[in-house]
């Protein structure tokens, strides 16, 4: 049966890091005073995720090992305002099957 896993998140840091992520890493250059972004028609490698969060006390790590880009939110950019980067990415199968890993932390005893 066919079934797609899709996880939506928000970059909220313009660091090179997450530029990469939602503009690709060969559109982004990191210079000695400067951060220059391209926006042009490629299409973006597939690659890894990884997120890692908290849920109330444990860390949780999620992993898809090969994820595509679906889409991507619209820029818009505000006096003043920080402009966030919406991105959704299509979880893909992997070597061995698997699309997504969750990885949580037991809680303390």
């Amino acid at each position: 049966t066919e079934h797609s896993s899709i996880l939506t998140f928000t970059i909220i840091s313009w660091t090179v890091e997450g530029l990469s992520a939602y503009f690709g890493a060969e559109n982004v250059d990191d210079g000695a005073t400067e951060i220059t972004v391209r926006i042009n028609s490629k299409e973006i490698a597939n690659r890894a995720w990884i997120f890692n969060m908290k849920d109330m006390d444990r860390k949780r790590r999620i992993v898809i090992p090969n994820g595509a880009i679906e889409s991507q939110g619209e820029l818009v950019f505000r006096k003043g305002e920080q402009t966030p980067l919406e991105i959704q990415v299509r979880a893909l199968v992997d070597s061995v099957g698997e699309k997504i890993y969750i990885y949580t932390e037991k809680a303390a005893a």
